[in-house]
């Protein structure tokens, strides 16, 4: 889980690090989302490094700050705000159905 844990961290840090914690947690769910997902890759790291899905994917120290979101995720100590979400892009994208902070859930 530490690793799975590490890339979820990750990808929440990237896209969504100025957001609420509710906005960080919706990030962190539409991964979890495409892992359960049959038209994505099967592992959390599968679906953070896919090509072309999420921006400026690259290690960074500051990850840490979220890897106990990413833990509360991955245990399902954390609730889903975005349901069956996929997709999110930021307000200016404006086609989701949920919008969380800066951005838009769909």
């Amino acid at each position: 889980m530490q690793a799975e844990a590490v890339e979820l961290a990750n990808v929440i840090y990237h896209e969504a690090r100025g957001e609420s914690r509710v906005g960080q947690a919706a990030v962190g769910h539409v991964v979890m989302n495409r892992v359960k997902d049959k038209r994505f890759p099967k592992t959390v790291k599968g679906v953070v490094w896919q090509s072309k899905q999420f921006s400026n994917i690259r290690y960074h120290v500051e990850y840490t700050k979220f890897l106990e979101l990413a833990k509360g995720i991955l245990a399902g100590k954390v609730p889903n705000p975005v349901g069956n979400s996929l997709y999110f892009a930021s307000n200016r994208a404006s086609k989701g159905k949920i919008r969380i902070g800066n951005h838009h859930f769909w």
